[in-house]
């Protein structure tokens, strides 16, 4: 399989006022969508866009990405890929279809039930596809398995991934409790297939880069971090 180039959007945190170290109430995050929009735009100039994400995936004022994509200029959103439990964050059921986002129409891709052969055929419609998911800092969760998916077809399609990166939250600093022996498979082993602890002290976007080289069909990795976690 060849490798791919994998971009990671680190979240930023700007801190008001002149003091040398800001309180945690004076800080204020930026997700990665806002630093990638601000900072890097040109990596998505022209170019025609994937999206998976679910409704945890908004800016700083709590816009919806998808929302915020789309009324964004030069940037060309035509299709969306969902996690477990939809694109909304509200089903809890195995084998979600396709469907449609009811706000701008745009197809939604299920990666927890949807056909493959259709996931393939949108990632080949695509020249960027964009990773934006809020994790829960243990390994127990099927979303770094549902982007490492799609960030193996993406390799295979030849396609460029962005991961547009939020904090840890349950610190991103304390590593905790046992640690799988080696990695397995996302498709067979789907929850915690990766040999991290259980508490893993990473940001999504830091487990991804982990997740894409122990696959190794991560060619690059370029981390643009702004902050602590």
């Amino acid at each position: 399989m060849r490798a791919h180039h994998l971009v990671w959007i680190g979240f930023a945190v700007a801190c008001s006022g002149g003091a040398p170290a800001a309180s945690p109430a004076a800080a204020q995050v930026r997700p990665g969508i806002d630093v990638l929009l601000t900072d890097s735009a040109h990596l998505i100039a022209g170019k025609r866009l994937g999206l998976l994400s679910n409704h945890t995936g908004v800016d700083h004022l709590g816009r919806r990405d998808v929302d915020v994509l789309r009324t964004t200029p030069d940037a060309r959103l035509t299709v969306l890929f969902s996690p477990e439990h939809g694109f909304r964050g509200t089903e809890d059921r195995s084998g979600l279809p396709d469907s449609q986002d009811s706000t701008t129409g745009l197809p939604i891709y299920s990666l927890y039930g949807g056909s493959r052969t259709a996931q393939r055929a949108a990632l080949d419609s695509i020249d960027v596809l964009l990773i934006d998911l809020q994790d829960i800092g243990a390994r127990y969760y099927t979303y770094i398995a549902t982007a490492t998916q799609m960030m193996r077809m993406a390799a295979a399609a030849h396609k460029h991934v962005i991961v547009l990166d939020r904090p840890d939250p349950v610190g991103g600093v304390l590593v905790q409790g046992n640690v799988r022996a080696r990695a397995g498979d996302p498709d067979s082993a789907f929850v915690g297939f990766l040999p991290v602890a259980m508490r893993y002290g990473m940001t999504f976007g830091e487990l991804d880069v982990r997740s894409a080289q122990f696959g190794a069909f991560l060619q690059s990795s370029c981390g643009l971090q702004k902050g602590g976690r």
